[in-house]
């Protein structure tokens, strides 16, 4: 005679416990969000750390379950509300289920791009524009140099874009397009307009795409490879506390210190503010700091000799960093070839001592040693 027995199995213990779960705001496209679920469980036989979750989620949200972490983001294009559900499970087998609700924002915003242009650490004619956005893209930035498509390399958090500025004769000029787009099929564009100058042999002088910034390089500062780079910064890129002023970018070698001063010239216009003077940022410091600025009143415009490059623009200067360039005077001015018997220079020394009174043309270029 045979029989059998049918065996019943319980579990063992009560279920798990789960307090009221928060709401959570995504963006559409954006970022993924974190949430510990350790906190909201709770259960009397078993320790918490021990407790494994499952995930269901509804169409058109994405998430995840890593260890007692939940990870979840919302595709480009949701709108509205979501739910998930959540499941606690112990050991045991017990279960417990809670939803959460998911408040889905639509992206409407642009990213921010912010740009900057330097030499190649390696190849003299070639340069490089490093591209960073304020939040993902959904791919590469495009580029386009004076029209033409450069290619792009993505690294950890910004865009590499390297093209080239062949020597040539004289001033150039580039205009630089990017266009990027975030997850959420937002559009953003930028433009750089460059002003670049080969320096070298004889120095030289160039026009920022701004007509009121110059940089004049001596021979002195000139030298194989020296290329003159001068730009204006967007919004975007100007350093903190900079004001309403644009920022220029102005390079010639390399690194930013020079061996040989070279003279920057802002034209400010006749009616400028009386303590207008020359700054430049301290990348150290992360401040604006004063230069020395000789100032011609008569035809609005401020220079400054400076052997380090960098950031420059206007700002207010202290007395002492205000110089007058009346000591010295031009007669006609300006000069008139067909009358270069009739012109005289007049000087006045600000203190006993040595004089030396040297022509340069507009390259420069010393022409004649005067005193």
């Amino acid at each position: 005679v045979s029989s059998s027995m049918e065996v019943l199995i319980l579990s063992g213990g009560k279920a798990p416990e789960i307090s009221p779960l928060p709401q959570i705001l995504l963006v559409a496209g954006g970022e993924e969000k974190q949430l510990d679920l350790t906190p909201y469980v709770s259960d009397e036989d078993t320790p918490t750390e021990a407790i494994s979750w499952e995930l269901a989620a509804a169409a058109g949200i994405a998430g995840r379950i890593e260890g007692s972490r939940l990870i979840v983001s919302v595709p480009a294009g949701q709108q509205g509300t979501r739910k998930l559900q959540l499941t606690a499970v112990d050991p045991q087998g017990n279960r417990m289920g809670a939803d959460m609700t998911i408040l889905i924002e639509e992206d409407s915003a642009a990213p921010v791009l912010t740009l900057k242009v330097g030499r190649h650490p390696v190849f003299s004619d070639l340069l490089e524009l490093e591209i960073r956005a304020s939040e993902t893209l959904r791919e590469a930035p495009e580029v386009r140099v004076d029209g033409e498509p450069v290619e792009v390399a993505s690294g950890e958090a910004s865009y590499l874009a390297t093209f080239p500025f062949e020597p040539q004769e004289g001033e150039g000029l580039i205009e630089v397009a990017v266009r990027a787009f975030d997850r959420g099929g937002n559009e953003a564009n930028r433009q750089l307009n460059l002003a670049l100058s080969w320096m070298d042999e004889g120095g030289g002088n160039v026009q920022g795409p701004d007509p009121q910034v110059q940089l004049n390089v001596p021979a002195g500062a000139a030298g194989p490879g020296q290329l003159a780079l001068l730009y204006r910064l967007g919004e975007e890129d100007k350093p903190a506390d900079s004001g309403a002023e644009p920022v220029y970018s102005i390079g010639l070698a390399r690194r930013q210190e020079l061996t040989y001063p070279v003279t920057l010239n802002f034209f400010a216009g006749t009616g400028a503010e009386p303590d207008l003077g020359i700054l430049r940022w301290n990348e150290e410091e992360e401040a604006w700091e004063e230069l020395p600025t000789v100032v011609d009143e008569e035809s609005g415009w401020l220079s400054a000799s400076v052997t380090e490059l960098g950031l420059f623009k206007l700002g207010p200067v202290t007395e002492e960093n205000r110089r007058s360039n009346s000591g010295l005077h031009c007669y006609p001015n300006p000069f008139i070839p067909s009358n270069a018997s009739g012109v005289e220079i007049a000087y006045q020394g600000a203190a006993p001592g040595g004089v030396r009174l040297e022509l340069f043309n507009s390259l420069g270029q010393p022409v004649r040693l005067l005193v």
